[in-house]
């Protein structure tokens, strides 16, 4: 009986793996490509010292019967710093004296009694937070490291997720009330005056040139995009606020 050269083929588990080492790969690949873009972003937007916006699918807007291309966000003056820190100080005063809502403390006690949101519900959120910081800083040193394709940063990762779930069902349960107090409703009139203030054409004119311009708003979505911009490009607004913030939003800019 002749011989036959058979070339044997891979199995279908070396197949699998293969299949895997490939799609972990890849990934990694593509967050470090995202990276570098947020990276070269941020470099970009330290150098100009404001971020663009492009005004690309939204109405149009027009400056002196000049139809405008973009937005740029920048970060408060020393003297529109403190005009927001001033119009939130007076817009919290304002609030305390009307008397219609609960301050932080009153809702917290409120909700803890009626045993909505009690002290246990907030340890286990701060420990979660905890956790998710802990979990965040070990794949970052993964990262700087080189073993992103370890099974350890797999299980931090599928943790993290786990825990981010958590957080926002918690977080999520804690915002439903605690979102509609003096405070919360003071920080976001801070917000959205920040936002005029900050918001300019490429010709230096202000989008808005008061708040009640803004308040006035006809095109919405352009209003809920450029926030998420404006938090993002400060870096110092809490997500969750986001979230707040525009569902408070489309309330008010429905009525236009």
């Amino acid at each position: 009986m002749a011989e036959t050269n058979e070339v044997v083929g891979p199995g279908a588990e070396e197949v699998l793996n293969a299949q895997e080492t490939a799609e972990d790969s890849r990934e990694t690949v593509i967050e470090e490509a995202k990276e570098t873009a947020k990276d070269t972003e941020k470099e970009s937007e330290l150098i100009r010292g404001y971020r663009i916006f492009p005004l690309d699918g939204y109405k149009d807007k027009f400056l002196d019967n000049v139809k405008q291309t973009e937005i740029h966000i920048y970060h408060p003056k020393i003297g529109e710093d403190s005009e927001i820190d001033n119009f939130h100080s007076r817009t919290l005063s304002k609030l305390m004296k009307e008397g219609d809502l609960f301050t932080e403390e009153e809702m917290a006690e409120s909700l803890n009694k009626r045993g909505i949101w009690t002290e246990a519900q907030i340890k286990e959120l701060d420990k979660i937070v905890e956790r998710i910081a802990r979990i965040s800083s070990k794949i970052i040193s993964a990262k700087i490291e080189g073993t992103m394709n370890s099974p350890a940063v797999a299980k931090w990762k599928e943790e993290r997720t786990e825990l981010n779930q958590k957080r926002n069902k918690l977080d999520g349960l804690r915002s439903k009330y605690m979102n509609s107090t003096v405070e919360a409703n003071a920080t976001r009139e801070q917000a959205k005056k920040k936002m005029q203030l900050c918001c300019r054409y490429a010709s230096g004119a202000r989008v808005w040139n008061s708040l009640e311009d803004l308040n006035g708003e006809s095109d919405v979505q352009l209003v809920f995009k450029l926030l998420y911009q404006c938090m993002y490009y400060w870096s110092g607004i809490d997500q969750s606020f986001l979230g707040d913030f525009l569902e408070e939003a489309i309330g008010e800019y429905g009525t236009i």
